[in-house]
């Protein structure tokens, strides 16, 4: 006896999931009360297979399935930009979207020398948030400058609340090591970013010679060696929610 082929597609009851109108088991419900229609046929029948080209509807409404969101941590290393540039040999999407079908974003203002955190999501909700200049979030970034630097500018930049155009916002500046080399600063900022800290350091004499983001809204480098890349804990997705609530 011949066998037959499995019937390819997503089960209605899934695909109504997957559309954020409710869960699976909610979902069975909303299938057999005659509220989904498939091709304008009403389907009461959660198993039902929805084909490709097929054309769903919940409540009179064309409806069809988010794509999965993603986050990606990546500690970025020299000579890599956020965005691809005729310039530069790679990008970090370069290095990490061949291996995502979403298509991700790049969030924050590292330069192509800069290293350190770089966030790569398709929530738009939360990108649109964190690339807002008055966005409020945490991060630490360690400066090497060109010569050392001194106390009295310590007190300088604590009192801008600008750099350029942009708004910045320091929480807590100081050296890393004073005893032994006083280029080597750290920085916590609650608004603004690499390209800010680039433009204030710039503005009162200082060239940054090495940036690297330590911490992006209160994701760490722990367990990330540079050049690598991870998709974030649910911990840490928790974490990032309240920015795109």
């Amino acid at each position: 006896m011949e066998e037959k082929e499995p019937q390819k597609g997503m089960r209605l009851n899934k695909y109504i999931a997957h559309c954020g109108i409710c869960n699976r088991r909610e979902a069975n419900a909303v299938v057999k009360g005659g509220l989904v229609k498939i091709n304008d046929e009403v389907i009461k029948n959660p198993a039902t297979k929805v084909q490709e080209g097929d054309v769903v509807k919940y409540r009179g409404h064309i409806v069809a399935p988010r794509e999965p969101k993603v986050y990606v941590l990546m500690n970025k290393p020299k000579k890599v930009s956020l965005q691809k540039e005729d310039n530069v040999r790679k990008s970090v999407l370069d290095i990490v979207q061949p291996k995502y079908e979403q298509t991700l974003t790049a969030i924050g203002n590292l330069d192509t020398m800069d290293v350190g955190l770089v966030l790569l999501t398709n929530d738009t909700d939360l990108i649109e948030k964190l690339q807002d200049p008055s966005a409020e979030y945490r991060s630490i970034y360690h400066l090497v400058l060109d010569r050392e630097f001194g106390v009295e500018d310590i007190i300088r930049i604590q009192e801008r609340d600008r750099a350029g155009a942009a708004p910045i916002q320091i929480e807590e500046i100081d050296f890393l090591h004073p005893e032994e080399d006083r280029r080597e600063i750290g920085v916590e900022l609650l608004k603004g970013g690499a390209l800010q800290l680039h433009t204030l350091f710039q503005d009162i004499g200082y060239q940054v010679e090495k940036l690297d983001c330590m911490n992006f809204a209160n994701l760490t480098k722990k367990d990330l060696p540079r050049g690598w890349f991870r998709n974030l804990v649910h911990k840490e997705v928790v974490l990032l929610s309240h920015f795109s609530s």
